[in-house]
């Protein structure tokens, strides 16, 4: 009974977003014209955004 150690699982958090259709539209559009999937262009376009020095709108 040699058995391997079994690896820590990934545990992942799940966020909702509220889209009209044509803003999901263009995001479906843009991630695949990037080769993304959308939730992966969403993940990438909001940490950019978060790691701004200054969020539009909270000026």
């Amino acid at each position: 009974m040699n058995q391997q150690p079994q690896k820590p699982r990934k545990r992942y958090d799940y966020l909702n977003v509220v889209l009209s259709g044509e803003q999901k539209k263009l995001i479906k559009e843009e991630s695949q014209k990037r080769g993304l999937t959308m939730s992966s262009f969403l993940r990438l376009a909001a940490l950019k955004e978060a790691n701004k020095e200054s969020f539009a709108g909270t000026n």
